[in-house]
């Protein structure tokens, strides 16, 4: 039997680039349609949980030298918090299951391939053994 070549696993380096930034995982695994939709969702949420961060700082700053009626709510800043922390989480685990099922398909891909080079080992005939040599009596 021939020596297999060296199994190649696929690089979790998508899911590190997935876990700075949602959607660079995705692209690095060449699913450009799903990193752009991570991406572009993820920054989008992001610039309005920081837009709603500015607005809830400005109005503490004001109630503190105006005197306002009500403190400014926070609902508007946790709603964008939670929508950000969900893209991310499911941008993450999206490039993990594409992490997966690429190992599935490798791994698929090295048992058939070693499938067939049994069958064809199979199929050779064994060299033909030649017949004793019977002119040397001892």
């Amino acid at each position: 039997m021939t020596d297999a070549p060296n199994r190649v696993k696929p690089s979790r380096l998508p899911i590190l680039l997935s876990a700075v930034f949602p959607g660079l995982g995705q692209c690095m695994q060449k699913r450009w349609l799903a990193g752009c939709f991570y991406g572009l969702t993820t920054l989008a949420a992001l610039i309005m949980f920081v837009v709603e961060v500015v607005c809830l700082m400005v109005s503490y700053y004001r109630l503190m030298f105006e005197s306002l009626p009500e403190a400014p709510s926070a609902g508007p800043f946790l709603i964008w918090f939670g929508i950000t922390l969900t893209l991310f989480l499911i941008s993450l685990w999206d490039t993990q299951r594409a992490f997966r099922v690429q190992a599935r398909l490798q791994t698929q891909d090295r048992v058939q391939e070693i499938i067939e080079n049994a069958s064809s080992d199979d199929k050779r005939q064994p060299p033909p053994v030649p017949p004793p040599d019977v002119s040397k009596e001892g």
